[in-house]
């Protein structure tokens, strides 16, 4: 009996010796990798990744717990990742679809471009359950991606915070301190539904002149029901705006019900005020398809212009790492919508992503939402694209043969919203039913040649 005592403890303290060889490692990589491929353990303590800058790790596993973590350079997370005292410094860090949860202990981000994208439907979050501390970087949410910031300080020092589509910051925990040159910036469209929420315990604190909160249009709203503050030196000022009445009985929601700040508004350090126009680019309506040979074709409208100076069409081969390939010449100034295109002759990949940066004659950017166009053509042959489309628009039907096709439109209720009969083609132009509302997902359901393939389609 006490031998085998003694060869079972014998054991316990290989494994868990050779856990702490395990836990304490530091990883050179070299060429893109996964987390299950190097380290395939869902717990990892004091563990440093230096990766190199063509390089990306990739967080393909679920991690219960990363203690004392340090990341240098790329990261993707595809799996949802916790993290206690963690630090990620000089690249980007990229999710559609996980969260990044941060418990205990002070998490840093340092040279960090953050682009958190989710999906109509499901999100990619930060989940902030301890002290964040955030320099030199620039944080961007698109879609339904959001930013919790649930316990302590939210440090934000020489830093951008952009929240996109219908994106948000909720800090129910504070303060958040903006200092050094920072900026959060709400909303990047007028279709945009974005926000900024603040606990009556989580006070904004605005540190210099050349800080600030930006809500760009009658969509965005920052909610606060306490004052925030200015700190110059050793002044503070406190600057109310649950009783405001800026931009009341604008088009949108703004009704001036308290605690609500609709834009186009700034928060200062000199307080609430009222932006002089709005953003100087609507309706934004980007998309993309296939084309002759191995090229994509580029198209997208605007509503209006104001000081416009160009286009910049960005490609990705993973939806983070961005590059500029052309740059395009703006009209400048209009009230027409007017049309622009772009044919992308050598795509990186079989599948890219594209983006939009429009620039302004005094450098401000406004981004696009993110489009996905596959060269390999969709599954089966069946596809639609755009997607997203504009509500009350059209998108295109691709089939593989000129074979009977018929099209039902539902809701996510299953209400048969349109049916189409189709024959004689193989690319359709198919109208979005008029009463589809705006930012809502429909299914489209094609059958041809006897199988019935379903496509979600997301309408702005």
């Amino acid at each position: 009996m006490l031998r085998f005592l003694h060869v079972s403890l014998t054991a316990v303290l290989c494994i868990v010796l050779a856990n702490q060889v395990q836990a304490q490692m530091t990883y050179t990589i070299s060429a893109s990798t996964t987390w299950t491929t190097l380290v395939n353990n869902p717990t990892c303590n004091t563990c440093t990744f230096n990766i190199a800058s063509a390089a990306t790790f990739t967080v393909d596993q679920n991690v219960s717990n990363c203690h004392a973590c340090t990341f240098n350079g790329n990261v993707a997370m595809t799996a949802s990742m916790t993290c206690q005292s963690c630090a990620f410094s000089n690249g980007t860090l990229s999710s559609q679809v996980a969260t990044l949860t941060l418990q205990s202990g002070t998490t840093s981000f340092s040279g960090v471009t953050l682009n958190f994208t989710g999906t109509p439907l499901v999100s990619a979050s930060i989940l902030a359950n301890a002290p964040v501390s955030i320099s030199n970087s620039t944080f961007t949410f698109y879609n339904q991606s959001n930013f919790n910031n649930n316990s302590g300080l939210l440090s934000i020092t020489t830093s951008v915070l952009n929240f996109y589509d219908t994106s948000y910051l909720y800090a129910t925990a504070g303060p958040v301190n903006l200092q050094s040159s920072s900026q959060i910036v709400v909303g990047n469209n007028v279709n945009s539904a974005a926000y900024l929420k603040m606990n009556t315990n989580s006070p904004l604190q605005i540190y210099d002149a050349k800080s600030f909160v930006s809500i760009t249009n009658n969509n965005n709203f920052y909610y606060d029901f306490s004052p925030y503050n200015a700190i110059i030196g050793s002044m503070t000022t406190s600057y109310t705006t649950q009783t405001n009445t800026l931009n009341c009985g604008t088009t949108g929601p703004n009704a001036c019900l308290a605690p609500f700040v609709y834009g186009c508004a700034s928060l200062t350090s000199t307080g609430l005020t009222a932006c002089t126009t709005t953003l100087p680019l609507t309706n934004l309506n980007f998309s993309g398809a296939p084309g002759p040979g191995k090229t994509v074709l580029l198209s997208w409208s605007t509503g209006q212009e104001i000081n416009v100076s160009h286009f910049v069409v960005q490609r990705s081969p993973d939806g983070s790492n961005w590059s500029a390939i052309a740059n395009v010449a703006a009209k400048g100034n209009t009230t027409l919508t007017t049309d622009y295109s772009f044919a992308d002759d050598a795509p990186a990949a079989n599948v890219d992503y594209y983006r939009l940066q429009a620039v302004d004659q005094d450098g401000q950017i406004t981004y696009s939402t993110v489009i996905v166009v596959s060269l390999d053509g969709p599954p089966g042959g069946i596809g639609i694209y755009p997607n997203p489309v504009n509500t009350g628009q059209s998108f295109y039907l691709t089939v593989p043969s000129t074979n009977p096709v018929m099209v039902r439109i539902v809701n996510l209720a299953g209400q048969l919203l349109s049916l189409t009969s189709l024959n004689g083609q193989t690319l359709y132009q198919v109208p979005v039913p008029s009463n589809v509302p705006h930012n809502s997902l429909v299914i489209v359901q094609v059958t041809n040649n006897g199988s019935t393939r379903a496509i979600r389609l997301f309408c702005r």
